[in-house]
This record gives C-alpha cells, structure tokens and sequence, in this order.
C-alpha cells in the first residue's frame, strides 16, 4: 500500500488527510504514462540518428560534389590537372611516360574566331587525346592549350610513335 498524508490549514482548521491507495492501483495508472514516455524517447531517438545520418550523407555528396567538380574540366567535361593528379596516384607504383603537350600558336585561332571556337577546338583535341589512351593511361585538359598524358609503352620508341599518330589524327 502507498500512503499520502496532506496537511490543510483553512480558516483557522486544520486538517490532515490520509490516503491509502493499493501500489498496484498506482502502478497501473503509471503504467501507461511511462509507456508514453518510453515510445517519445525511442522517437527522439529515431529522429535524432535519421537528422544525424541525413546530415552526415549530405556533407558526403557535398564533397563529392565539390571534389568532382575541381577534378573537372570546365571546357572538355574530361579530367583536368587535379583529376590527373588524382589518377596518376593510382598508377604511382607503375612505370610508364608523362607526355606534355602545348599547342604552338593557339591564340591565333582564339584571336580570329574568338574563345568559342577554341574552346570546340581544345574539346576535339581532347576527344582524340582521350580515345587514344590505353587501360590504366590517363590524359587531361591542364589550361589554356596544354594537355598531359600518362603513357604506357616498351621504350621511347614506341611512346614517339603513338604520340607521331596522334597529333596524325
């Protein structure tokens, strides 16, 4: 059993109340408050850890966002020198040629026929730069009219001959 005592002073009488409840009775009328209480809590919980883990994932594609979007060329849509960096520690234990090409006079078609046009033009140079790499080779877009290239090849003769055939092309 559980008692209660109240002790009231009204109008110069005092009076002393004493209650005397079954604790089971109490327990059944608490029952139902403390579930409340315990189903609130697993919801917080729930919502907490979902908050938390839609913040985390969000950060995550963010950086990827971010990543990707300095890796990128802006003009080829192809890897420029953070992403060449990036492939190239990938093949770091691997032997092979860096290649740097630079466009002789490429303003002249910049000056006659405006950034438009050489802008199509470094994206044709970079779709037969691009298609003529190999498995495990990289190539980018540096700026302006510079590319770099990541060849893998026997020996110096044969990287001369795949870079004669592709400035051919």
């Amino acid at each position: 059993y559980h008692c209660t005592a109240t002790h009231l002073i009204k109008e110069n009488i005092t009076l002393y109340i004493l209650t005397v409840v079954p604790e089971t009775y109490l327990q059944e009328l608490e029952a139902p408050f403390l579930t409340v209480v315990r189903e609130l809590i697993i919801i917080m919980l729930i919502l907490v850890v979902v908050g938390v883990t839609g913040f985390l994932f969000s950060q995550y594609r963010r950086d990827q966002i971010l990543w990707k979007s300095l890796s990128r060329d802006r003009i080829t849509g192809g890897d420029n020198e953070n992403g060449f960096v990036e492939k190239m520690e990938e093949h770091k234990k691997e032997s092979g040629y860096a290649v740097s090409l630079d466009l002789d006079n490429f303003k002249i078609i910049n000056n006659t026929f405006g950034t438009q046009k050489g802008d199509e033009v470094i994206c044709e140079i970079w779709q037969i730069l691009h298609t003529s790499i190999r498995n495990g080779e990289v190539a980018a877009h540096v700026n302006g009219d510079n590319f770099l290239m990541f060849l893998k090849g026997k020996d110096n003769e044969e990287i001369e001959e795949r870079i004669k055939a592709i400035t051919k092309a």
